[in-house]
Parts: structure tokens; sequence; C-alpha cells
């Protein structure tokens, strides 16, 4: 269960009681439209059009629950801690492109990401991993923030990492860390 508010401009209420999205789970959650007030969609399993052709054909079982509920996507697709080239913040325009057509298919443009990274230079690691607390990390989460939503077109919000290896302690504690990213980076946290 999760509670979101967004501002000004956003379609729909996601405030309130939400649940996690799985196509597996369609008939049950369609079922009991009456138990909770949005639904978090799952963007990793959206992600890649393959695993999603499989997990969902022509997106049917996406439009049925979008068109019942408020949604938001939920994901790690743009590793926005890797560091692929060091002088270009910019994500990757295919996932970007990908992630505005799921957004398109679902009705909405409410996008949460996590401050962290997938990527380990042309490895995807499947989970996203924590960024060391230091200030370098901040700033770069910062300015990989930024790039997304001139990418995108507007904010997102950011979560921690809560899949991760121990992270590599420098400076600053967690509290600390995110005081930063949201400093620098402007943007709001789901926690």
């Amino acid at each position: 269960m999760a509670a979101h508010s967004f501002g000004p401009g956003q379609n729909g209420n996601a405030e309130g009681v939400g649940l996690s999205y799985h196509p597996f789970l369609h008939e049950a959650l369609i079922a009991r439209l009456d138990a909770y007030d949005f639904v978090e969609l799952p963007l990793d399993l959206y992600i890649d059009p393959a695993q999603s052709a499989l997990l969902d054909p022509s997106d049917a079982k996406l439009r049925d629950i979008a068109a019942a509920r408020p949604c938001i996507w939920r994901g790690s697709a743009l590793s926005l801690g890797s560091v692929q080239l060091p002088e270009d913040p910019a994500p990757d325009s295919l996932v970007i492109d990908r992630i505005r057509l799921l957004m398109q298919r679902a009705g909405t443009t409410r996008y949460s990401d996590v401050i962290g990274f997938r990527r380990l230079d042309d490895r995807d690691l499947g989970l996203a991993q924590s960024l060391s607390f230091s200030d370098a990390a901040a700033r770069w989460m910062a300015a990989r923030y930024n790039a997304a939503c001139d990418a995108l077109g507007h904010p997102f919000l950011l979560a921690p990492a809560c899949w991760s290896v121990a992270t590599p302690r420098s400076g600053c504690d967690l509290a600390g860390f995110l005081r930063r990213v949201v400093s620098l980076a402007d943007c709001q946290l789901l926690l």
C-alpha cells in the first residue's frame, strides 16, 4: 500500500490505498475495485516489449485497469544513478520513448523511478542498487533526474532503492543524502 499526491495538471486522484498491479492478478484486482483507490503499474514488466507481449498481449489488461482506477508507473528502467557517459546525463532515448508510450496507453503521466542504478557497464543488474551517500552521487542523480524530466516533458517522483547490497557510506546518512538530492533536483520523494 502507498499514498501518492500529485500537483495540478495530473489527471485523476492517487491518494489513499494503492495496490501494485500484475497482469496475472488482473481478474482478481478488477473484481475488487472497491478495495483500493489507485494502482501502481510495474514499469519493469512492461518496459521490454517482448516480455510485455507475453504478459499482456496488446496491452488490453493495462488499458482495462487504467480505465478503472488512477495509475502511477513505478520502476527503475531509467537507472538514474548509472554512469554510462559521465559528460552526458541524458537518459536512453529508447527507454524514454517506451515510457512515453506506456504512459499514453495507461492514460497517465505519473511515474516514479529509483534513486539508484541498475546498469553497470553494459550489464543490467536486474534490481536497483543504492548509491553511496556522497555529494558527487547526489549531484549526478540531480543531473540525471533533470535530464529525464526534460526528455519526458514533466517531473516524476524519486524513491530510494530498497533492494540492494550494502551501500557504501560517504559522509552522511540516507536522510541527509535524500535531502541533498531533493535540494539539487527540486523533486519530490516517494517513501
